[in-house]
């Protein structure tokens, strides 16, 4: 039980990405942040993240997830909906280039 630090899968030099929350008998509650920073001597700022329902058991509402590649040079997010944990509507896709610099959503042609 408590608050909670995770790395990231991919967690590496150019990937320095956290997910911070609480558990419960095992499950994420609650809200969860996704964090990243650009070097090891820089804080860590939020760039995403959502709610888990009270049981832990599936992600509900607004989310704002990290692709399973994020790193230094392929910055992309989803952000979309979640009802009794499946996508739901449409999901929105953003980008940046650099730690510094604000998403973008992605315009499709």
């Amino acid at each position: 039980m408590g608050n909670w630090m995770e790395k990231s899968y991919n967690f590496s030099d150019s990937s320095q990405v956290i997910y911070k929350g609480e558990y419960q008998y095992g499950k994420k509650i609650g809200r969860w942040d996704i964090q990243c920073r650009k070097k090891i001597d820089q804080p860590f700022k939020i760039i995403g993240g959502g709610l888990y329902n009270e049981k832990g058991d599936v992600k509900i509402g607004y989310w704002e997830e990290i692709s399973d590649k994020f790193r230094d040079f392929s910055q992309i997010i989803y952000k979309g909906d979640y009802i009794n944990g499946q996508k739901i509507g449409r999901w929105n896709i953003e980008y940046r280039k650099d730690f510094d610099e604000p998403f973008k959503k992605m315009q499709l042609k």
